[in-house]
């Protein structure tokens, strides 16, 4: 994982866009929101200044606050009242758990009728995966990762339709869904990418720009 000081650096247009699609919805100020996977606590904080915001955060990355439980989200309960929810963030952790169904089944019943569930999550069928793809590489993580915690790899990547079906299964009622860049060629100062990976990043960018559907993340906005 990046380190904690250059996270925000690299995810910022992905906060900035997930934040604006919350705003869009116009929710009230006296709603309450779910932040799963809430560390580091960028939108957690600053939804904090408007709504009241509940998190909960992994064991491998704990964050000490009085409305966040720390727990794995795959063997452990979600200890929330049922049906308490506005909205429930679910942003880049999909990719990361082994059984993303029993996830879901514990946190959709925390949503209030016709309460929100926003998703976010890479695309598998972005144009670095098709590139990695028909030069020979594997699309997922690298082999010494094996020996990783599994909530610092991606376990699976989705296309839009699969987790459409996925949460159509639970209940939920798609509102709206898109492709869109998350990680713009410029978020990394790394000064030491050479002149041949600077060109290719920027060309990947421009495609992405020009077929959305090869861009490198996925929004999806569900409706109970």
């Amino acid at each position: 994982m990046a380190p904690i000081d250059n996270y925000y650096q690299i995810h910022t247009t992905r906060f900035k866009y997930l934040l604006a699609k919350i705003d869009s919805l116009n929710i009230p100020s006296s709603a309450k929101i779910l932040d799963v996977g809430c560390y580091p606590p960028y939108i957690f904080n600053q939804l904090s200044e408007k709504y009241s915001v509940f998190g909960i955060s992994s064991p491998l990355e704990p964050f000490d606050h009085s409305q966040v439980k720390i727990l794995n989200l795959e063997s452990d309960p979600v200890n929330f009242p049922k049906n308490n929810f506005d909205l429930i963030i679910f942003s880049e952790i999909i990719e990361h758990l082994s059984n993303p169904v029993l996830v879901l089944k514990k946190l959709v019943p925390l949503l209030k009728k016709n309460g929100y569930f926003i998703i976010t999550t890479p695309n598998v069928f972005r144009w670095q995966n098709l590139i990695s793809l028909i030069v020979g590489q594997n699309i997922y993580f690298p082999l010494f990762q094996l020996e990783q915690p599994i909530n610092f790899r991606h376990q699976r990547e989705y296309s839009l339709a699969e987790i459409t079906s996925l949460c159509r299964s639970l209940h939920l009622q798609a509102v709206s869904n898109n492709y869109f860049i998350a990680y713009p060629p410029n978020r990394s100062k790394n000064k030491s990418d050479k002149l041949a990976l600077k060109f290719v990043k920027y060309l990947n960018y421009l495609f992405s720009l020009l077929f959305s559907v090869r861009s490198d993340s996925l929004f999806l906005l569900f409706r109970k």
